[in-house]
């Protein structure tokens, strides 16, 4: 929805500076009923990014295994059609 909004001010010639898109930010979160981050938060870019490795493997792990039983089902189909 925001970059849809940006794509819009784009199309319309209207710019927009660095100050602009802060404050639209910051009213899309609200209207989102979003909480807004006023500083730079408590979590380390390390510890951050080692959070997102674990949730995508996670992610992933599911994913890879829905991949599996769908390529055993198509391969159990096929061979009925034998």
């Amino acid at each position: 929805m925001f970059l849809d909004h940006a794509e819009d001010m784009a199309h319309q010639n209207i710019p927009m500076y660095m100050t602009d898109w802060l404050e639209t930010l910051n009213d899309f979160l609200k209207f989102r009923k979003r909480d807004i981050l006023m500083n730079s938060g408590k979590i380390s870019k390390e510890i951050a990014e080692k959070k997102a490795l674990r949730q995508y493997d996670v992610y992933n792990h599911k994913r890879l295994e829905k991949d599996d039983v769908e390529s055993i089902e198509e391969i159990t189909k096929l061979e009925k059609l034998k």
